[in-house]
């Protein structure tokens, strides 16, 4: 098995390499995905590579601004799916909040084209802050400073849905859980929300080949749904640089906010444990140091400068 996935590896790279000196920003469909740590991103985008291009593992380091791109062509397209790291405490330690707050800036800044599609991962089972957090950061604030709509957003959910016949039995069933909760994808006339599962490969003969079928109908009707949903054009979240600085400030803040929500453990919030404060531009700073601001002052008036209060 090594030796396949590593000729399926090279051949994917050599078609890739190939084909990017004749490629085409508009046969490019650039694909944010988004979602808690362990809601199956990876997984997705190694099922629909067609070889483990990512790694599954929980234990990362970094925050919500780390992502990494893995491309592959389909239907004689070239797919590009930017994974962001979740909003959980990562297991593999704290990075600091200039390296952190570096890294957010140059996920906007690599980005800049925009997105064709935002798939939006999830588990079965019960919402969590982290999930309504980052559907909100990453979809709705991420697009608030421009005139446009976000592109389309799908909603996948991962899971074995055991009680069911077939996975997307479950989503139809919970559909009107998922819109209460303000995910507007999943409603009837928008039909954006997918069971879609990728169970891992059984010891048991039998039941390997119903888990079989099940990955090659989820990678087909996760293929189906990409290919239809995908804009032609990305839509950028915006225009100049300026913009995007503007937009980087509004965004961390709004993400350190965030993270005061999301509890990691005994009077214990994501907050505490990344070390994150709010930031203000210099000139700001400047001021409010005069004005004989503390620490404390500061964060509550970065909040209401940039209307977060």
């Amino acid at each position: 098995m090594r030796v396949e996935n590593f000729f399926r590896c090279l051949i994917s790279f050599l078609l890739i390499f190939i084909s990017h000196c004749r490629r085409d920003d508009k046969d490019t469909r650039r694909v944010l995905v988004i979602g808690s740590t362990g809601t199956g991103k990876s997984t997705l985008i190694n099922a629909l590579v067609g070889y483990p291009a990512r790694k599954t593992s929980s234990g990362v380091k970094g925050c919500t601004g780390s992502y990494s791109s893995t491309t592959v062509i389909h239907g004689g397209l070239h797919y590009d799916f930017i994974e962001t790291v979740g909003l959980n405490e990562p297991d593999g330690g704290t990075v600091s909040q200039s390296d952190a707050l570096g890294k957010f800036l140059m996920f906007l800044k690599n980005n800049a084209k925009g997105f064709n599609l935002i798939i939006f991962c999830m588990r079965e089972g019960r919402l969590t802050v982290q999930d309504k957090i980052t559907y909100q950061l990453m979809i709705k604030d991420l697009y608030s400073q421009v005139k446009t709509e976000p592109p389309p957003v799908m909603l996948f959910v991962g899971g074995l849905f055991v009680e069911h016949a077939h996975p997307q039995d479950w989503c139809a069933k919970n559909r009107n859980i998922f819109v209460n909760q303000g995910y507007v994808e999943a409603t009837a006339d928008l039909d954006g929300i997918h069971c879609i599962t990728f169970p891992a490969k059984a010891q048991n003969p039998k039941l390997e080949a119903v888990y079989m079928e099940t990955r090659s109908e989820s990678k087909n009707r996760a293929w189906d749904l990409i290919s239809k949903n995908c804009l032609s054009r990305p839509r950028p979240f915006y225009n100049t640089v300026p913009e995007m600085a503007s937009l980087g400030v509004y965004l961390w803040n709004l993400l350190v906010k965030y993270a005061a929500k999301i509890p990691v453990g005994k009077n214990r919030t994501l907050k505490d444990a990344m070390g994150w404060t709010f930031i203000v531009s210099k000139d700001i700073m400047d001021i409010l140091v005069k004005m004989g601001f503390t620490k404390e002052n500061l964060a509550s008036a970065a909040l209401s400068y940039y209307g977060l209060a």
